[in-house]
């Protein structure tokens, strides 16, 4: 992630080490956001709670291997 204000992450952890990584935040101080949770199946964008992005990864992926050379074949 970019950003022009202080340092970000973005962690993946399991859901067995979220309260022990919640809590070493809180002692250091650090702001938490919970974005969204790794699954299975097809790629999934939510925004309240309604489908902002939804499709099959193997489309995203064909999509996004040949923006290039669909950009430069004009």
């Amino acid at each position: 992630m970019f950003g022009e204000r202080g340092a970000r992450a973005v962690v993946s952890i399991s859901a067995e080490k979220l309260a022990r990584f919640r809590e070493m935040a809180a002692k250091f101080e650090l702001g938490i956001l919970d974005i969204g949770r790794v699954t299975r199946g097809d790629f999934q964008i939510k925004i309240n709670g309604s489908d902002a992005i939804a499709a099959p990864c193997s489309k995203l992926r064909e999509s996004w291997g040949g923006s290039f050379p669909a950009l430069m074949a004009g």
